[in-house]
């Protein structure tokens, strides 16, 4: 796995669009002064699906760094799986953890995550 080019993760919302009434801020989860996108999506344009879908895209880019580490995990897990031949009991533990951490990323995504 080579060393990712994108500012390390976690990120999250640091700036709701209720703060400043124009935008939901992403930041890193340390240091919230450090801006990764700014996500507007015509709140008053249904077209584009207003507000609730300008904060599943917030939720969804800030979940993104993790997302790539989950899924990297699961290939990994996977791979080293089918090297070995037939998957042992502590490689099925290994893939169960990744799955469950996925699980997580993917809730994360959703807006649904811690």
């Amino acid at each position: 796995m080579s060393k990712s080019k994108h500012t390390r993760g976690p990120w999250k919302i640091v700036a709701p669009k209720g703060r400043n009434n124009q935008a939901h801020w992403i930041g890193l989860a340390s240091d919230e002064f450090h801006s990764i996108a700014e996500v507007r999506n015509g709140a008053d344009d249904d077209e584009y699906g207003g507000e609730e879908t300008e904060l599943a895209n917030a939720n969804l880019i800030a979940a993104a760094p993790n997302l790539l580490k989950r899924l990297e995990e699961m290939n990994g897990m996977w791979r080293a799986a089918a090297v070995v031949g037939s998957i042992t009991d502590d490689a099925w533990a290994k893939i169960n953890l990744a799955c469950n951490r996925a699980d997580t990323a993917i809730a994360e995504a959703k807006g649904k995550g811690p």
